[in-house]
């Protein structure tokens, strides 16, 4: 796990800024730094060692010859396989590392070697030879790859922050990025919160020369449902793809443990690792005594660390805990988010044992663990009547919706029937936190202005769609995995993490298990209201009965109670921050409104937090 950047182009100050982009990015790899400067390539990197912690493990990394130059962040699980291969068409081999495995690929097979990669990477690939700079992002987006074209360079990072630290990069905000982030918490891909600064999308490799930039899309996400097999095909499947995952995902150099909440998804990981290697595994949970007592999630993380053996650890986090760590956090949210602060804890708890931690994310993504698998396509029948609904009759409807729903949570949601008009929208009732109506209310008339014509929020989503005429389930098994968890959950648990320097590995998210899951056929995937059920079947003999049968309960914070208590001081600094009154974004009565909760019906903590989250971020780039 590493930090990466570069510059391609000649700068008089291209060597300085690859220095301050790597100091700025100590904290994803403090065990070492490398440069290497050849104009007009500058590359860099800090070193987090995983495999092969030894001098020759060390980036940036050089073929035999130095045609071929490399720097790397995350990790290639099938490594030594492909290493195998390689050495028996003759290649040799200097390091134990998947870094090099990835060099000698490359000779091998060109850009065609990165179908034949299985892992969480983001890496960049000199080839001297042919003057091009090779990027690539792993296909669910588990590692983070950022870039700019900056007059006569270009330059890239895995950090936003780092990458602004070259000094040429203009710090104009995206107002649509801005827009995004207020209804779903997170800015998606492609774009940033800086308008010069563009996201590599999951999925994509790049293509940079001195004179041109191409993106290419690499991986698709095929959800089309495998029909024509009976269910304990798609049980023993998903059970052996689980078990070659989490074998994969156990290779390591340096101590590895996992989170356990006492949920499936974790319990099963941690179930699987104590089978495979025989001995105890390090887990971590966090838990709270503020707030509803529910939120408290220890009872059962004990019960089921005591059932699989583990050596278990557990942290308890205050409110005052996250007010003295706020400043901390919100230095390494790279992009302002309402998520991440339990991850940034149980992280923090990790590290002290550990330096690679296996986490659950992605179970309830690919295997359909979310109200909004059953919700949607119960409300799809809704939909069609609404649509043979006349325009005229829609419109004088919604309209009535958005001039009375205004105080009460109920009557609230007719402000959406405007937007009730695809799956995508309903889909959307399960994530936004403001409607598109309800921003435009909210925003200044400057900046209403400067996001002129720019693409709604609920538009932006079909993008993700191949074809309406998916499943209703395989349209939200697409939204939830490309929109919520690649560009929050994902992204929140990379930059949490590394504000630790703890690599957290997905098991869930290998690849080979992706794309089979993704397409179990939703008959058989949900059954009589349940969801995740050939998950359930696929890890019945490994767990209690109770971890099976336990209801599904979204993990929280007692964040209202702290932003009452703790943080409500700074939130309400936040709230009235410099930078936020000078980007002019929101106005200064909404603003009031938002921060003193004057109408508690309508304003949640959920939104006092997404504003202060912006706030906050804006202030840590003075």
């Amino acid at each position: 796990m590493c930090g990466i950047c570069g510059v391609l182009g000649n700068h008089e100050d291209s060597a300085q800024a690859v220095a301050r982009m790597c100091a700025a990015m100590h904290h994803r790899g403090p065990d070492d730094q490398g440069v290497h400067f050849a104009p007009p390539l500058y590359l860099g990197m800090t070193r987090l060692s995983i495999l092969d912690t030894s001098p020759a493990g060390r980036q940036p990394m050089f073929n035999e010859d130095c045609s071929l130059c490399l720097v790397f962040n995350g990790e290639i699980y099938n490594f030594a396989e492909l290493r195998a291969q390689l050495e028996r068409k003759g290649h040799m081999f200097s390091s134990q590392t998947d870094t090099e495995v990835i060099l000698h690929l490359y000779e091998e097979e060109g850009q065609a070697a990165i179908y034949l990669l299985r892992g969480m990477f983001a890496f960049a690939l000199w080839d001297a030879r042919r003057r091009k700079l090779w990027l690539a992002r792993d296909r669910l987006g588990i590692k983070p790859l950022y870039y700019a074209q900056t007059g006569k360079c270009f330059v890239f990072a895995s950090e936003l922050k780092a990458l602004l630290k070259c000094g040429w990069i203009s710090r104009e905000l995206n107002p649509q990025a801005i827009d995004h982030y207020l209804s779903f918490g997170a800015v998606p891909s492609t774009l940033t919160m800086m308008q010069q600064i563009r996201c590599l999308p999951p999925g994509h490799m790049l293509l940079a020369s001195e004179h041109e930039v191409q993106e290419i899309r690499y991986w698709r996400l095929d959800c089309t449902p495998l029909d024509g097999q009976p269910a304990e095909f798609y049980v023993q499947q998903t059970r052996e793809l689980l078990e070659e995952s989490i074998r994969l995902h156990q290779v390591s150099d340096v101590p590895l443990g996992a989170f356990l909440s006492g949920g499936l998804d974790s319990s099963a990981i941690v179930a699987l690792m104590a089978r495979q290697t025989g001995r105890p595994v390090r887990t971590f949970s966090i838990g709270f005594t503020e707030g509803p007592a529910h939120y408290d999630e220890r009872s059962h993380a004990r019960e089921a660390a005591q059932s699989l053996g583990t050596e278990h650890s557990e942290v308890v986090v205050s409110g005052q805990d996250v007010r003295e760590a706020l400043a901390h956090i919100i230095r390494h949210m790279d992009q302002p988010t309402v998520d991440g602060i339990n991850t940034y804890f149980v992280s923090k708890a990790a590290r002290q044992g550990v330096t690679v931690a296996l986490s659950g994310l992605g179970g309830d993504e690919v295997f359909g663990g979310y109200p909004s698998f059953l919700r949607v396509p119960r409300l799809m029948p809704y939909l069609r009547a609404w649509n043979l609904v006349p325009a005229d009759l829609r419109r004088a409807l919604q309209n009535w919706g958005e001039r009375w729903a205004i105080d009460s949570v109920p009557l609230r949601k007719l402000r959406g029937l405007r937007q009730l008009e695809s799956l995508p929208a309903l889909y959307a009732g399960s994530r936004i936190y403001f409607w598109p109506e309800e921003k435009q209310r909210l925003y200044t008339p400057d900046f209403r202005e400067r996001l002129g014509q720019a693409t709604d929020s609920i538009t932006w989503l079909k993008r993700y769609l191949n074809s309406t005429s998916e499943p209703p389930e395989q349209q939200v098994t697409r939204l939830e995995i490309q929109s919520y968890m690649s560009e929050m959950l994902l992204r929140d648990t990379d930059a949490m993490s590394m504000a630790h320097s703890l690599e957290v590995r997905v098991p869930f998210l290998d690849h080979k298990l992706v794309e089979f899951a993704v397409r179990i056929p939703p008959a058989v995937k949900f059954k009589q209201g349940m969801t995740k059920v050939v998950l359930a079947q696929a890890v019945s003999d490994l767990l209690p009965s109770w971890i099976i049968s336990r209801h599904k309960q979204a993990f929280e914070l007692p964040m209202a109670h702290w932003l009452a208590d703790d943080l409500e001081r700074l939130v309400r600094q936040s709230f009235a921050s410099q930078p936020l009154q000078d980007e002019r974004i929101l106005d200064s009565g909404a603003l009031s409104m938002i921060c003193d909760e004057m109408t508690s019906r309508y304003i949640s903590w959920r939104h006092r937090w997404l504003i202060a989250s912006l706030g906050f971020w804006l202030e840590s780039l003075a």
